[in-house]
């Protein structure tokens, strides 16, 4: 019998950051003008900080659905994760 390797995975977070393997293209949620505020800051923090266990790293990726729905601005919200409380907090980060 013969195995060949077809997909060389990442076991690690620092792996796929090195080999840039990532389901997608990474998203942002902010507020207000972020690079002003940093460059008007009084104190300013550089530097990288490394857990050990990486909660999200290893889930699948979320999908999210929005339909509106009824007379009130009302949305019906359909969602495939493993964390429904992460959404919850970006919806009410986002509207």
């Amino acid at each position: 019998m013969t195995i060949r390797v077809l997909v060389h995975g990442c076991a690690v977070l620092q792996q796929a950051v090195a080999a840039k393997s990532f389901h997608v293209a990474s998203s942002e949620v902010s507020r207000g003008d972020v690079s002003q505020a940093l460059a008007s800051a009084d104190h300013t923090l550089d530097g990288g900080i490394h857990i050990g266990a990486q909660e999200h790293f290893y889930l699948e990726t979320q999908a999210c659905l929005v339909v509106p729905s009824g007379e009130d601005g009302e949305m019906e919200i359909y969602s495939s994760t493993q964390h429904p409380a992460s959404v919850q907090v970006m919806l009410v980060l986002v509207m």
